[in-house]
């Protein structure tokens, strides 16, 4: 890999966990502070924000990997439809299209531990503080910043820190990528048996052919 190979891959994890990352805290936040809120339907709609985490990775792979096709895409008929677009969206296809694609997909799956996360810690805010605000006549942006924001803000750094280390690619291939320097480089207890031993090891590991 080159100078410029190394510089897209610098880029492109910057970009992806960058992205990923803060729209994650935005939309969890806001989810957040709207569920910690009195309203109809509520439980319902916890509910709702939990189903992309608790759907198994998979499922939701395949799902976006229908909406994301070049072909069957529904995002594409529906624009086609509305007469948006003429043609289909290549969203894999197109260098920028994937790279907006891949970071959509992912913060469709992070938001929910986030927000659930950031909810769980307003639940423990006392609301005497906020009566007590209310009282001295701040304003709801006075409230979040001088009282909100400040007890949460341990809960933050602790969500944020998981949420980056979830979402960089270079965490998440680490085991990845020892498996290969292993497979290219055996351990010493390999390379110590004899030559018929390894050679057995090697054809187990091989898989059969098809019939």
């Amino acid at each position: 890999m080159g100078r410029l190979g190394v510089l897209a891959l610098v880029f492109n994890t910057l970009l992806y966990t960058g992205v990923a990352s803060v729209f994650k805290f935005a939309i969890g936040l806001y989810l957040a502070l709207l569920l910690n809120n009195n309203m109809p339907f509520k439980a319902m709609i916890r509910a709702l924000v939990l189903i992309p985490f608790i759907v198994p990775t998979v499922l939701s792979a395949i799902a976006f990997w229908w909406i994301f096709d070049s072909q069957f895409s529904i995002v594409s008929w529906s624009l086609r439809k509305i007469g948006l677009i003429a043609t289909n969206i290549d969203f894999l296809g197109d260098t920028w299209n994937a790279r907006w694609s891949v970071i959509f997909a992912n913060i469709w799956r992070g938001v929910p531990f986030v927000a659930i996360t950031l909810l769980a810690g307003l639940q423990t805010v006392p609301s005497s503080l906020y009566e007590a605000a209310t009282i001295d006549g701040a304003t709801p942006w006075q409230m979040f910043r001088y009282v909100t924001y400040p007890l949460l803000t341990p809960i933050i750094a602790v969500v944020m820190t998981f949420s980056v280390l979830f979402t960089s690619p270079i965490s998440s291939s680490s085991g990845c990528s020892r498996a290969a320097v292993r497979q290219r480089h055996p351990s010493d207890g390999d390379a110590r048996l004899p030559a018929r031993h390894r050679a057995v090891i090697s054809a187990r590991a091989r898989p059969s052919p098809l019939p």
